[in-house]
């Protein structure tokens, strides 16, 4: 555990409530302005009024309130404050902005947070751009660009991009890219692309598309079906008809799943 005496230089920490300004353990958090525990000790435990929250909106994502209604705070403090490894807890501090996620995640880079390890965080990139998210981040880069988000996060490029997210998350290209998601993910890429995703996950492509998964996941290509004379999805089930896992599938001229040789 590392500790911050009360000399320590401004840091900003990043937390949730709910829509009435109520946190952990019904503790009632300022709009705006200064707020101070009235029970602070340096101990790894917390009473009815602690102060947490997450040093420069780095740690555990599990802690934040993500409902549409919470109330995202960023809290300016110098100390003391205890470092518990995933959150913080300190003394005191003040709020300095309270609204929706996206504005508070904003307000947090700009006083010099890392914005690929801030939780939540939305991050964009233009054309052949670079972004990249932490934890349940949301990145979006524009064509040919490259976007990255953490686990529960959510990666869209455009076409020719490259999407890719962490477990649990959601990978998304518009056109001939290639996306990747990890564990229970899922991966989404357009005509001609590539969607890859980890296991118990679905990777969906588009006409002409590739795409592979891990144990227990899901593959679907778009295709043609002129008998009908309309567009159709191809599912095949991992470790069901001969569909194997980490694998690379295309349909055929018969639309039926092909191994894509290496």
């Amino acid at each position: 555990m590392a500790f911050y005496s009360d000399e320590c230089k401004s840091v900003y920490i990043l937390r949730t409530c709910n829509e009435s300004l109520v946190g952990y353990k019904k503790m009632k958090w300022p709009e705006s302005g200064y707020i101070e525990t009235s029970e602070w000790y340096p101990e790894p435990f917390c009473g009815e009024n602690c102060l947490v929250g997450l040093l420069w909106g780095e740690g555990n994502g599990g802690l934040l309130d993500w409902s549409t209604e919470s109330k995202w705070l960023v809290i300016r403090s110098e100390g003391p404050i205890l470092d518990l490894g995933d959150y913080v807890k300190f003394k005191s501090g003040y709020v300095e902005y309270c609204g929706d996620r996206k504005a508070a995640t904003d307000f947090i880079i700009s006083k010099g947070a890392n914005p690929t390890k801030v939780v939540g965080a939305f991050i964009t990139a233009g054309d052949q751009g670079t972004a990249t998210a932490g934890r349940s981040g949301f990145a979006t880069s524009g064509r040919g660009g490259t976007s990255t988000a953490g686990d529960y996060g959510k990666a869209l490029a455009g076409d020719y991009g490259k999407a890719a997210a962490g477990d649990y998350g959601i990978a998304v290209v518009d056109g001939m890219g290639a996306v990747t998601a990890g564990y229970r993910g899922a991966s989404l890429a357009g005509d001609y692309g590539t969607a890859l995703v980890g296991n118990h996950g679905t990777a969906i492509a588009g006409e002409c598309g590739k795409a592979a998964a891990g144990e227990c996941g899901i593959i679907s290509i778009k295709y043609w079906d002129s008998s009908t004379d309309r567009w159709r999805v191809k599912t095949g089930h991992i470790g069901e008809d001969g569909i194997l896992p980490d694998t690379l599938y295309r349909l055929n001229d018969n639309n039926e799943f092909t191994e894509v040789k290496k």
